[in-house]
């Protein structure tokens, strides 16, 4: 009886403190009393914080711009002083300015308490004159406002606050906006518009016609030169929020053969991560801006298997000082970053003529690299390097000739006999180019991943590829 009531008791303690518990609530109201200065005067409304939590930026660096920190009986306010910050920093990542305004990362300007845990509502709501129009990506409240969740604050956004030309982009099934900064840029608004939607609908194809987040905002920066692509920067977490460097002078035409835009939109797909792994994500990344350009028919199978093997002959076809691993780990010290981004893309291609041999075609690395990304927006994840690593071996029979490929390509300092593995493919190099030969025993694999009818059912038994281990 006396177990029963003590039983009883801590039943009842307990849910009176999940009673008591309030749910977690942050309020931003951002107003921008002086557009000339772009210092933002933010207040934040919190409920179910600790009196006493401590509060941080999204962004570490962005400590060094606020000021004028204040507790109130229901919240905080401060003062970041955007200007400064873009002036001083000129990088997109925290704060980079435009004309009449600034670009910035949302972690710059939205400080939250330590230890914030999933589940928390939050909103922002801004206050701005009319020459400091807002974009952002966030999705937009019925009375105003916008609302994001825990995953996507942490995961942080791209906002442009200043002027902008909103591009009329659409794809199908998804939700897709951009809009471009800056002026003094030859191509139009319908080439950029093309180029936008084109590449998305890439990364889309991809996942079934779904970009794999629910929301996506590109924002175009023009640059300096004609070629239509400069460079990238993507939020892989939380929503699809991208920048895109453009060449200035390069005309409508140049944007059709780019491969700037798919890499990182492709960025999306990539599996949640506990820490950067730069020869998968960026390696990973870099196989299939090929593969997605050649199956939407944006160039040939044969210019893209060229551009893929002609860059993946230097990073795995040749003997090195280091590991691909190592000069991954290290990637921002060595800035190696040919070699981490092609010979990355060394072991997607290993590893998904492997999977396609195996299974005769019936599964492939898209199959797996889904797969991975599922799993680690469930219980196991975000997925460190070992599980990443074990997954590519687990996918395959024990015995397969690809482990050693595998292994050898991660963890080797020898080159990878690629040629055995081309000639299979049916896949001659000839200076630049790469001549196809449709009878070669591995046809419908070379066929298959870019996108071509498989042909060549067959499969005829052929000796193994030669062992790396």
């Amino acid at each position: 009886m006396r177990a029963f009531l003590l039983a009883a008791t801590l039943v009842t303690s307990l849910l009176a403190v999940a009673q008591a518990a309030e749910p977690v609530e942050l309020a931003y109201q951002i107003t921008l009393p002086d557009p000339a200065a772009l210092a933002l005067h933010v207040t934040v409304a919190a409920r179910g914080v600790a009196a006493d939590a401590v509060w941080e930026p999204g962004m570490r660096q962005a400590g060094a711009y606020m000021r004028n920190f204040r507790r109130g009986p229901q919240g905080v306010s401060y003062v970041v002083d955007l200007g400064k910050m873009a002036r001083a920093e000129k990088d997109p990542d925290l704060a980079a300015p435009i004309v009449g305004g600034a670009l910035f990362n949302d972690g710059a300007v939205l400080w939250r308490p330590a230890g914030l845990v999933d589940g928390a509502r939050i909103t922002i709501h801004f206050s701005l004159p009319t020459s400091h129009p807002l974009a952002a990506p966030w999705e937009v409240l019925p009375a105003g406002g916008f609302a994001v969740n825990t995953m996507q604050l942490d995961g942080g956004a791209y906002v442009v606050l200043g002027p902008h030309q909103v591009l009329p982009v659409k794809l199908a099934g998804n939700v897709l906006s951009a809009v471009v900064v800056g002026g003094g840029y030859q191509a139009s608004a319908a080439g950029l518009t093309s180029w936008v939607e084109r590449s998305a609908a890439m990364v889309a194809a991809f996942g079934g016609g779904k970009l794999p987040v629910p929301r996506t905002q590109v924002i175009l920066f023009p640059s300096g030169g004609e070629k239509a692509g400069q460079f990238g920067t993507t939020m892989r977490w939380g929503l699809g929020s991208i920048v895109l460097f453009f060449g200035s002078q390069a005309p409508d035409a140049a944007f059709a053969s780019d491969w700037v835009a798919p890499h990182e939109l492709f960025h999306l797909t990539n599996p949640h991560l506990q820490t950067r792994i730069p020869w998968f994500t960026e390696g990973f990344t870099t196989y299939y801006q090929d593969v997605i350009r050649a199956r939407a028919g944006a160039r040939p199978p044969a210019v893209m298997w060229a551009d893929l093997l002609a860059n993946v002959e230097d990073a795995c076809g040749s003997t090195h000082l280091q590991t691909l691993r190592s000069v991954s780990g290290q990637l921002r010290v060595t800035h190696q970053y040919l070699r981490v981004y092609w010979g990355g893309a060394c072991t997607a291609l290993v590893l998904d003529v492997a999977l396609r041999e195996v299974s005769r075609n019936a599964r492939s690395l898209d199959d797996l690299f889904r797969e991975l990304r599922a799993r680690s927006l469930g219980p196991d994840g975000p997925l460190d390097e070992g599980q990443v690593i074990a997954a590519f071996h687990a996918a395959l029979p024990p015995s397969h000739w690809a482990h050693g490929w595998l292994d050898g390509a991660l963890d080797g300092r020898r080159a990878l006999p690629l040629r055995a593995l081309l000639e299979r493919l049916g896949l001659t190099q000839h200076g630049e180019d790469v001549v196809i030969t449709r009878d070669a025993p591995w046809a419908a694999i070379t066929a298959a991943i870019m996108g071509q009818p498989a042909g060549n059912a067959a499969w005829p038994v052929r000796p193994p590829l030669p062992s790396v281990r």
